[in-house]
């Protein structure tokens, strides 16, 4: 429970759409407290009104590094196969 409280927490602070890398940051480090076995990331994706997906992702190791980018973005009806 405390552990989606924090997630919540954060969730209510976002003030724009960029802030989503902080919540990437609680989920990933709240999953990582309680040990969840073969976790190696988390990834938030979100989908706008002209069906355009932008990903934030922190399981790979370059992303780590700038969360506030988002290091994807497609359109899902060009590619229904990632949406």
């Amino acid at each position: 429970e405390a552990a989606v409280e924090k997630v919540r927490a954060q969730s209510m602070a976002m003030h724009e759409t960029s802030d989503l890398y902080k919540v990437n940051e609680v989920i990933l480090k709240q999953l990582h407290n309680l040990n969840v076995d073969g976790l190696t990331g988390v990834s938030i994706y979100l989908v706008d009104e002209h069906d355009i997906v932008k990903v934030w992702d922190l399981s790979s190791p370059g992303n780590i590094s700038n969360p506030s980018s988002y290091s994807l973005k497609y359109d899902s009806k060009k590619f229904p196969v990632l949406g």
